[in-house]
């Protein structure tokens, strides 16, 4: 099985208009450079049509010149040769970046690898990042929290939807449940109750009669409907509802009598709660027989589904309050933010923890994966466009590449200066 040649990756776009301003930088630069080797050339040639043919000072103007004209055509050689073969002639070892552009992205790939995400490079540079620190003086300003707040909830449709709704519901549904099996309930319903007064006990007992009231009179329809559904088929409609209207009556009376502070059935009642508070927090068995009957209740299918919908209902809050600038998720994101920073900043051993963890995080993703990232960068380079890498390379650097040519044709001209008073001198 034959490597398929992979297709030319594209480059990262480049800002035209920094593009365009950096190939007229560079086509300035370039027309200097060629201007000032053209002024040397044409005052090299020119000096030997001027009169005082064989002085010393024309002899110095053109050794001087010559040099210059030499050190800037080698210099022009050289940088040209980097990018393109000069003059378009095939001389061997020009054109090296489009020659080498395997090379190129081999080595970038290895160069990164070695000095960048080297162990010890990133443990010295991960030490002086002091994350904590700057995320803590970045967080105190409320429009960096505040800014931090809408991202967050900006994005948090977007995650719960690449979550998967089901399998969050899911999550939600296991998680309630195996909390809901952990908790023993009867001691802190115990200690609850234990903490309500005699007086409002009796206004809880007042307030639970009238819920209870309150839930018959809705229910009436319903218990109609279980009397007619439980009766034996062959009784007349009308006994179902003159029984179900006097369980309904009998109940109504049970509970006006419950409401009637000196009635006995509300004395006995209330008698048999307290005992049942203080057995709440001090028996065993009853605590038992409560944690039976609560694992026995969450097995129930309603009950399982009531807890999964609690993952629709938080959703519905959570992407709701995510839409509202002023929503209370908003504003509990902006204050959480601006508390961290502030804790941040005051708290040292925290700083610290952050640090190491942030450190220790790093170096496990960055230095087991260096080889694969240095691959990676190879790759990408290896796989751009040739022309667009040489073109880029050039508007990068050619400017600088521009000035080396200058200082070629006037260092030239110097040292062609320098050596001919030298050989003046010595003969």
């Amino acid at each position: 099985m034959t490597d398929q040649p992979q297709p030319a990756a594209p480059m990262p776009a480049a800002d035209s208009a920094e593009t365009e301003e950096q190939r007229r930088a560079l086509r300035r630069y370039r027309m200097g450079a060629t201007g000032l080797l053209v002024a040397m050339g044409g005052i090299f040639v020119g000096s030997h049509f001027l009169p005082g043919q064989g002085t010393y000072a024309m002899g110095l103007l053109q050794a001087g010149t010559e040099a210059a004209l030499v050190g800037g055509l080698a210099d022009w050689f050289a940088v040209t040769a980097l990018f393109r073969r000069p003059l378009g002639l095939p001389i061997p070892h020009t054109a090296l970046i489009p020659s080498n552009h395997e090379r190129i992205a081999r080595r970038l790939g290895r160069f990164v690898t070695r000095w960048f995400l080297a162990p010890e490079v990133l443990e010295e540079r991960l030490k002086t990042l002091h994350a904590a620190q700057r995320l803590g003086s970045w967080l105190i300003h409320p429009d960096n929290s505040r800014t931090a707040a809408r991202r967050i909830a900006e994005l948090l449709p977007a995650a719960l939807s690449a979550a998967g709704d089901e399998r969050l519901r899911a999550l939600v549904q296991r998680s309630l449940t195996a909390r809901l099996r952990q908790a023993d309930v009867a001691p802190l319903l115990g200690q609850l109750l234990a903490a309500v007064p005699d007086e409002d006990f009796e206004t809880l007992l007042t307030q639970g009669v009238s819920l209870a009231r309150e839930q018959l009179v809705l229910n009436e329809a319903r218990i109609h409907a279980i009397v007619t559904e439980r009766s034996a088929w062959w009784l007349p409609k009308a006994v179902d509802r003159r029984v179900a209207k006097t369980l309904i009556a009998a109940a109504f009376e049970t509970l006006d009598d419950l409401e009637d502070p000196d009635n006995d059935l509300r004395r006995r009642l209330t008698e048999v709660l307290r005992d049942f508070r203080e057995r709440l927090r001090t028996d065993p068995e009853l605590h038992a027989r409560i944690r039976s009957m609560k694992n026995g209740l969450l097995r129930h299918p309603q009950v399982q589904e009531a807890m999964a919908r609690a993952w629709d209902d938080l959703r519905r809050t959570l992407v709701d309050g995510a839409s509202r600038p002023d929503s209370r998720l908003r504003l509990g994101l902006e204050e959480t933010l601006l508390s961290m920073g502030r804790r941040l900043l005051e708290d040292a051993d925290l700083r610290r923890a952050i640090d190491e963890r942030v450190e220790a995080a790093v170096a496990a993703v960055l230095v087991p994966w260096r080889e694969e990232i240095g691959r990676f960068i190879e790759d990408v380079v290896r796989r751009w466009d040739t022309a667009t890498l040489t073109e880029r390379l050039e508007l990068t650097v050619g400017r600088d590449l521009q000035f080396i040519r200058v200082n070629g044709t006037l260092v030239g001209a110097l040292v062609g200066c320098l050596l001919y008073v030298a050989v003046e001198a010595l003969t």
